[in-house]
């Protein structure tokens, strides 16, 4: 996917940052945000709601068939690990 200039809407790099480890590797993604638009979605279990309404934890099937889905990214902050995030 590319923005309307032609430029890459994500770039992804891989990055060794220690050479007496180099099994040891980041990524880093740089996403560009005036192409793209962002959609946040509670995890399964965290945060906590008092509303008891199962979430799926997966991408909804109309967001997968639209062929504008870019990347997905799982994971996060617990609450118990500092409560970032969502809460």
């Amino acid at each position: 996917m590319s923005t309307a200039s032609g430029a890459p809407a994500l770039e992804r790099a891989i990055v060794t940052p220690d050479p007496a480890r180099p099994y040891v590797a980041a990524a880093l993604v740089r996403i560009d945000l005036r192409a793209t638009q962002l959609h946040l979605v509670a995890g399964t279990q965290e945060p906590i709601s008092s509303v008891k309404t199962a979430r799926p934890g997966s991408i909804p099937a109309a967001d997968q068939r639209s062929g504008a889905l870019l990347a997905a990214f799982n994971g996060g902050f617990k609450a118990a690990n500092g409560a970032f995030g969502m809460g």
